[in-house]
């Protein structure tokens, strides 16, 4: 199968996803957001400060916070603060959360209360649309969000909770609200270096929030790195995982086949995914973009410098690119692709690509991964993360890959898999890959 039809068979399954209702977003951050009830005079410590954003999302079921799909951590800062007003920074992080967990077209003031280390806060949203009934058919929507949380001179955590559900009941047809949690966590880490108080480490990062002088005001947004593409494409997963080993910020927006934002439709005018969009600069293919980020960013390279180690990157991601690629897409298209198109799958080709073609890579891997945790140059590099992606896809379909006839291949790929990077991909892209599954 060749790659365009790997590109078309992913956005099938992204249109299935389109179904499910999406909060909107834009007028929310319009509203304010008011500190009342205020009890103390907090204050945050200065020093080195995280900030963390994670998620989850239950879609129309009633909620269980343990089924909750992980969403793992979606963004994460470190800068230096000042002394600073709990409630201020507390303010901009709820603006920060508010703006995923919930919104709407027309939504109330958010009022915040707080006070002896606890705070709470909610807000109702109306407008905005949810897809839901038999025939499925688009239907007004209310939003709402609720936001709980505790604090302290090191720590800052915060819950959001949004929930969606239409305006009017649907007769004959149950409706659970559809739920979204996210998570903020703010902790000291530690003095700051030298000469880094005020925020002068926050030039080229993109944080919710920058320090200038001893207050706290918000940053402004850029749009950064943009990879247009579907999540639980190797070439995707190969772009996304790459940027974070570099360090480098990106958002992912589905496209492909030809749908897509503009920065996509400009930047891959042969429908391939990924396209990349930083700022007017745009580029497709995986290969291409990779090499552009290990250029952008000094560093440890993905890419070796040292010639033969170089070469021999270049060679596994060729291989994985390819000839993995080939054989694994026969496998997991045809086992967990094809029947979310509603097409009929080739069974036999996928178990005669299991039988034939993966035994001999595995084989190959074996041979190459003899006293080496890794590929190329004794660390994780882009021949890894190359290779590992396409098997990554047939792992969720395929038991094929056995500890006994393979234990170095196994035990290479559940340590790529190990990787924070890769652990974070997988969990982002796993809301499309399980229905596939079921």
């Amino acid at each position: 199968m060749a790659r365009r039809d790997w590109h078309m068979a992913v956005m099938g399954v992204l249109a299935g996803a389109a179904s499910a209702p999406v909060l909107a977003q834009e007028r929310a951050e319009d509203a304010p957001i008011i500190v009342e009830g205020r009890r103390d005079d907090a204050v945050l410590a200065r020093g080195q400060w995280r900030v963390a954003i994670s998620r989850s999302y239950h879609f129309g079921r009633p909620l269980d916070w343990d089924e909750m799909r992980p969403q793992g951590t979606e963004k994460e800062w470190r800068f230096c603060l000042p002394d600073s007003d709990v409630a201020a920074f507390a303010r901009l992080l709820v603006g920060e959360g508010r703006s995923e967990a919930a919104g709407g077209t027309r939504c109330g003031a958010l009022k915040i209360d707080m006070g002896e280390g606890r705070l709470r806060a909610t807000q109702s949203c109306n407008g905005g649309h949810m897809v839901t009934g038999k025939p499925k058919t688009s239907k007004p929507a209310r939003q709402s969000v609720t936001v709980t949380g505790d604090y302290g001179p090191d720590h800052i955590k915060l819950n959001f909770e949004g929930r969606q559900e239409p305006m009017a009941p649907d007769p004959g047809y149950q409706v659970q609200p559809d739920r979204r949690r996210w998570t903020i966590i703010g902790e000291r880490m530690g003095d700051c270096p030298a000469g880094k108080m005020g925020g002068s480490d926050l030039a080229g990062c993109n944080p919710p929030l920058a320090c200038d002088g001893a207050a706290i005001r918000p940053c402004k947004r850029r749009n950064g790195m943009i990879i247009h593409g579907a999540r639980p494409s190797p070439f995707v997963r190969k772009v996304v995982v790459f940027a974070a080993e570099k360090g480098i910020d990106v958002t992912v927006e589905p496209a492909g086949f030809g749908r897509g934002a503009e920065g996509y439709l400009k930047g891959s005018p042969f429908g391939k995914i990924p396209a990349l969009e930083d700022g007017d600069f745009l580029l497709c293919d995986s290969t291409a973009i990779v090499t552009y980020m290990d250029a952008l960013k000094p560093g440890e390279e993905m890419i070796p410098a040292a010639p033969k180690e170089r070469a021999r990157t270049i060679w596994y991601e060729e291989f994985g690119d390819t000839i993995v690629q080939a054989a694994g897409q026969k496998i997991f298209f045809n086992r967990a692709v094809a029947k979310r198109l509603k097409r009929e799958p080739n069974l036999a080709a996928a178990d005669l690509a299991e039988a034939e073609e993966m035994p001999k890579i595995h084989d190959y891997l074996e041979s190459v991964l003899v006293n080496k945790d890794w590929l190329v140059a004794d660390r994780f590099t882009l021949a890894d993360l190359a290779v590992g992606c396409p098997l990554i896809n047939v792992g969720y379909v395929s038991a094929g890959l056995g500890a006994d006839r393979w234990p170095r291949t196994v035990a290479w790929l559940e340590r790529v898999k190990a990787r924070p990077s890769v652990a974070a991909a997988m969990a982002a892209e796993w809301p499309m890959v399980a229905p596939m599954l079921a």
